[in-house]
């Protein structure tokens, strides 16, 4: 037969196990507890170091002359009024004409931006990357890193790039640039929670363009549908209208039965007839379409020269 526990030393085994029990549990909680306070203490350490690094003095730097403003104006308002390009090729002369300008900084960080809006962001990457490399000094230095990081964050989605020049950009952060950095210092305090947020959104926001892009298409065939050759001559005794015409698709999507109107005037350039035709071919995407003798039907003996037009196209589904 087993022995038995004597009652008083069972009660003290019991009581035992209980305090066990209870230091193994307080143990736990404290180590969790530590845990807890260690991984808030490094946070804090994080940021305290972030929000420590003291925002660089104001830059100050000469007032241009009244030549390099206008001309500066002049790139600057084309880009705002949406002439893009010709706004870029007026910043790059200015920047060639006043290499030393106190604009010369402004200019090349406004050809980044005009590239963004293009929708070019390697290329503005690699001009803002010019602002620091040209102008170092400049009140546009900083700046340019954050619109560096802002490009690969929300554009690329490269957010290991991203990372690097929000960190640079809050280094080397002027008085000037304090909005910009508190914005930064945000981004990275919650740099989880933002990329999980926009993973992916570069590549959807190139679909959701490239969707708008043919549905645009689909309704304006006019504006993608151009007539780049055309000649044309008499025939049946002088009766009726043959031309030759070659039509330049533009678009990224193929159409069909091409509408076009044929105007024919006299000597004087008045008006004397019009006929329209239906072309029922495919043209293909970025190709060109030529038609020979295309028989536009009875015209105007006086009929002296010809316009051709197009005046609609159905989209191929």
């Amino acid at each position: 037969m087993r022995p038995e526990w004597p009652k008083s030393r069972k009660m003290d085994r019991s009581l035992f196990l209980l305090f066990i029990a209870i230091v193994f549990l307080s143990g736990c909680d404290n180590t969790s507890n530590k845990t807890s306070a260690h991984k808030n203490k490094e946070k804090l350490s994080k940021e305290e170091t972030i929000n420590s690094i003291p925002l660089k003095p104001h830059v100050i730097e000469s007032s241009p002359t009244d030549e390099e403003r206008k001309l500066y104006q002049e790139g600057h308002d084309l880009w705002y009024n949406g002439d893009t390009e010709k706004g870029i090729s007026v910043l790059r002369k200015f920047i060639n004409k006043y290499p030393e300008s106190s604009l010369a900084d402004d200019a090349q960080s406004l050809i980044g931006t005009a590239y963004t809006n293009l929708d070019k962001y390697d290329k503005a990457i690699s001009e803002y990357k010019e602002v620091k490399i040209k102008y170092p000094d400049s009140d546009n230095a900083a700046i340019s890193l954050y619109n560096i990081a802002h490009t690969y964050f929300y554009e690329k989605n490269d957010f290991e790039k991203a990372k690097y020049y929000y960190q640079q950009f809050i280094n080397e952060a002027t008085e000037d640039d304090k909005k910009w950095r508190d914005i930064a210092i945000e981004q990275l305090e919650n740099w989880d929670e933002n990329t999980k947020r926009f993973e992916g959104y570069a590549e959807r926001k190139k679909e959701r363009e490239l969707e708008a892009e043919l549905y645009e298409q689909k309704d304006n065939p006019t504006k993608y549908l151009k007539i780049t050759n055309h000649s044309w001559n008499k025939g049946g005794f002088g009766t009726v209208g043959l031309h030759d015409l070659t039509i330049k698709n533009t678009s990224k999507i193929s159409y069909k039965d091409l509408v076009i109107k044929v105007e024919y005037f006299a000597e004087s350039e008045t008006l004397v007839g019009r006929n329209i035709r239906t072309i029922y071919k495919i043209i293909e995407p970025n190709t060109n379409l030529k038609i020979t003798e295309l028989n536009t039907g009875f015209i105007p003996a006086d009929a002296h020269s010809s316009t051709v037009i197009i005046i609609t196209a159905l989209p191929v589904k």
